[in-house]
């Protein structure tokens, strides 16, 4: 296990690169996600001992806060496309060095505004989220291995991986 270093500055948001639908935003608030095996049941044998457990439904949603002038220019963006978009992040870790996260095929569900007296106007997105979200390039969730149409996901964000190390901080070109 990999200690971080005591020079170092552990992963944040502020070091990292965000895309969304191929274009790189630099008023990201926050980033934040969440997955869950639905409808996951144990399955008793004799004596009522549970021996198996099925395996469930993937379900995954996010929420992405941005500044009033991202947000505006992320919906002069996607104004006219009714397709899913991509979210990417890359954050540098002086112990760990670079790594991904990946959520993939996003909509929008709902959104919420902000004006406040002495604060930035943020705007949080609400969003669905039909693909598995990785983290370094392996999927988010222990023990998940989906596959996304005839690629697996694990493989589709190897390649993404990829054009992360190659770029070395040029950002991820999603979707």
């Amino acid at each position: 296990m990999n200690f971080p270093q005591d020079i170092g500055f552990a992963y944040t948001l502020q070091s990292g690169i965000i895309t969304m639908d191929g274009a790189r935003y630099i008023g990201v608030q926050s980033i934040k996600w969440t997955q869950a095996m639905e409808g996951a049941e144990m399955v008793p044998g004799a004596a009522n001992v549970p021996i198996a457990e099925t395996e469930g439904t993937y379900k995954a949603t996010a929420e992405i806060e941005l500044l009033w002038s991202e947000y505006v220019s992320f919906m002069a963006r996607r104004r006219g496309k009714t397709t899913r978009f991509n979210i990417g992040a890359q954050v540098q870790d002086v112990g760990l060095g670079l790594s991904s996260l990946i959520i993939p095929k996003c909509r929008i569900i709902g959104a919420d505004g902000s004006l406040e007296a002495n604060k930035a106007a943020v705007w949080p997105l609400k969003l669905s989220v039909m693909g598995v979200i990785t983290l370094g390039g392996v999927p988010a969730m222990q023990g998940f291995a989906a596959t996304s149409g005839n690629q697996s996901a694990v493989g589709a964000a190897g390649g993404a991986v990829a054009s992360i190390s190659a770029s070395l901080g040029g950002g991820i070109s999603l979707g």
